[in-house]
């Protein structure tokens, strides 16, 4: 089974398209690259598009146009993304469901179930135990 399970590997879409393909001005890339950035500086935070693109200084409209281009999704999609795949990395280190679900920026635990499942095939918490440490070591056995 660990051999259907998806392996997160490092969500960088916006490297995908080159700038010379997004109807941005060289200075609404900069700021859309921004906005990549700062999805993954704090993905753990609640990103509408409007925060973002007030954040980053560009038009609402212009951000959601430039991760359709850059990244093929939204940016809800891709906070989404990134979120999983930082919870994946979390959990294949032993972390519990409930420390990484509530530390990736989910504040409900079945939203958290079905998004990891949809994006991985499996729960989190088999995700876990098929690829993570164990949470707790196993009792020292003595000599005799």
């Amino acid at each position: 089974m660990i051999d259907v399970l998806a392996t997160p590997d490092a969500v960088t879409p916006h490297a995908v398209t080159p700038a010379a393909s997004t109807p941005l001005t060289a200075l609404e890339n900069e700021r859309l690259l921004r906005a990549f950035a700062l999805l993954e500086e704090r993905f753990a935070e609640a990103w509408p598009a409007a925060r973002l693109a007030k954040a980053v200084g560009l038009p609402e409209k212009k951000l959601q146009s430039g991760f359709r281009v850059r990244a093929g999704t939204s940016v809800h999609a891709h906070l989404r993304t990134l979120r999983l795949h930082h919870a994946a990395q979390r959990l294949a280190s032993g972390a519990s469901v409930t420390d990484v679900a509530f530390d990736v920026g989910y504040d409900n635990l079945s939203h958290f179930g079905k998004a990891f499942r949809a994006q991985f095939g499996v729960l989190p918490s088999d995700y876990r135990n098929l690829r993570g440490a164990p949470n707790h070591a196993p009792p020292a056995t003595q000599a005799r």
